[in-house]
């Protein structure tokens, strides 16, 4: 209440304060709305217990079925029975596709279950129209496979293995004799294991094939991305991506902020694919040239420093969506703004725990479903 009172006495003196600033034009019933909804609030509540705003979505629903305005509420009957029928029906037709059963716009196809095998063989993802194959270079190739290693969980123990063993200084070199090591290492463990996860691991060590699948477009994590030279003849942007990279020295997450180039789809033999987004990445090392967080939080790289590093792949399962902002305050310089995905809600986790260690959570998860049922009647 006292934040209310607050409110209250400082909203004359901010419309006050923007009559110097903007012509009398400015100033129609939506800016004069916010004198009273402190009072109201002090008064009715909060005013998710008395809006309207269901009852318009609802009259809304129904207005598109007047087609005599002579006889609107026959219309109105007429059209709604119409309706209830219509749905009525198409609840038993399963082997069409209706409302009921329509995939969302960015369905990526859901979780893959595994067959006993490698689990980075069984990622979800889904690409957009047919690809292209091309033939990939042997040093891209050798980058691609050598990430592809060290982001599978069944390979970490041979990486710790192979550490302990003297190799070469140059981190090019240090990969390639991996690589072949771990080959000869697999063929070795195969001939008195023949299991899937083992046959797997057998024809991950041996790489993928020389020809790859490039794609425009994939939908993963409930994201659209598309590569930039797609986007650059379209209004909406999305090759833009996010990574969350290494822990530094003060125990700071690094995000890694780039541009998506090309979508790879690796084959192996054996059928297992692994799909690798191949970015350019803003420099988020120099905090004062290359990426900045202002006080409030907000991310702002830069998009002229890049990166030079050997490393232009990650999984597309590991890329997060963002935009980037024009900061018109700082020339040169962009702000970060994360996409949430489609059909997904932020809910905070101290609410849902207390709901579940509520003795009634279950009569208020009743509850809760009631009223999204009641809601849904609206829309």
């Amino acid at each position: 209440m006292d934040e209310l009172e607050q409110i209250d006495s400082q909203i004359p003196i901010t419309e006050c304060k923007l009559e110097k600033v903007f012509p009398p034009t400015f100033f129609d019933v939506m800016e004069h709305l916010p004198i009273h909804l402190a009072n109201e609030a002090k008064i009715a509540r909060p005013s998710q217990y008395r809006w309207m705003y269901p009852m318009e979505r609802y009259i809304y629903f129904m207005k598109p079925f007047i087609r005599n305005r002579a006889c609107a509420e026959g219309s109105i009957a007429e059209g709604y029975l119409a309706t209830e029928c219509m749905t009525l029906c198409s609840s038993y037709l399963y082997t069409m596709e209706i409302k009921f059963n329509r995939l969302e716009r960015n369905y990526d196809g859901g979780v893959i279950e595994s067959d006993g095998g490698l689990i980075i063989f069984c990622q979800p993802g889904r690409a957009l129209r047919g690809g292209k194959p091309h033939k990939l270079g042997s040093k891209e190739l050798e980058q691609a496979h050598f990430y592809i290693l060290k982001n599978c969980d069944e390979i970490q123990p041979f990486l710790e293995e192979f550490s302990l063993t003297p190799v070469d200084t140059s981190q090019e070199n240090s990969d390639r004799q991996f690589i072949s090591w771990l080959k000869e290492k697999i063929a070795g463990l195969h001939k008195s294991d023949d299991s899937k996860k083992m046959t797997d691991l057998l024809l991950l060590s041996r790489g993928p094939t020389t020809y790859v699948t490039s794609h425009h477009g994939y939908l993963i994590n409930r994201y659209r991305f598309h590569v930039q030279d797609y986007d650059k003849g379209l209004t909406t942007q999305n090759c833009e991506v996010v990574v969350v990279g290494e822990i530094d020295e003060a125990n700071k997450i690094i995000n890694y902020y780039g541009e998506l180039k090309n979508i790879l789809e690796l084959q192996f033999i054996g059928g297992g694919r692994v799909v690798l987004f191949k970015c350019t990445w803003f420099d988020v090392y120099d905090q004062e040239k290359g990426v900045k967080i202002d006080e409030y939080g907000f991310v702002s790289v830069n998009r002229q420093r890049f990166l030079k590093i050997t490393e232009p792949f990650v999984l597309a399962n590991q890329a997060s969506q963002v935009f980037y902002v024009d900061d018109l305050s700082n020339k040169g310089w962009h702000v970060v703004r994360k996409v949430q995905p489609r059909d997904t809600f932020d809910v905070l986790q101290e609410n849902i725990n207390d709901l579940e260690d509520s003795d009634n959570s279950s009569l208020k998860r009743k509850r809760t479903q009631e009223g999204l049922d009641i809601y849904q009647l609206f829309i």
